[in-house]
């Protein structure tokens, strides 16, 4: 509750769910190993933590996408 209040008060759509989300994908985008962010998350299995893997992957398709449509 108060991860959302403070959001709401600052406009923005916070939760500790999109907290915990973002810091797995920055760990992974920074280098951090797959295992290290498991253990950090406490996944009992990696196969969780590589979802954090693959929607980076699709961050940086949509990243790249934007980009692309905004030059051409």
């Amino acid at each position: 509750k108060i991860i959302k209040t403070i959001g709401n008060n600052a406009g923005l759509d916070i939760s500790p769910h999109i907290l915990r989300h973002t810091f797995a994908t920055l760990a992974l985008q920074s280098g951090m190993s797959v295992d290290k962010v498991q253990k950090m998350l406490g996944h009992s299995s990696v196969a969780t933590t590589q979802i954090y893997a693959h929607n980076l992957d699709r961050m940086k398709n949509q990243c790249e996408n934007t980009i692309a449509s905004a030059i051409f």
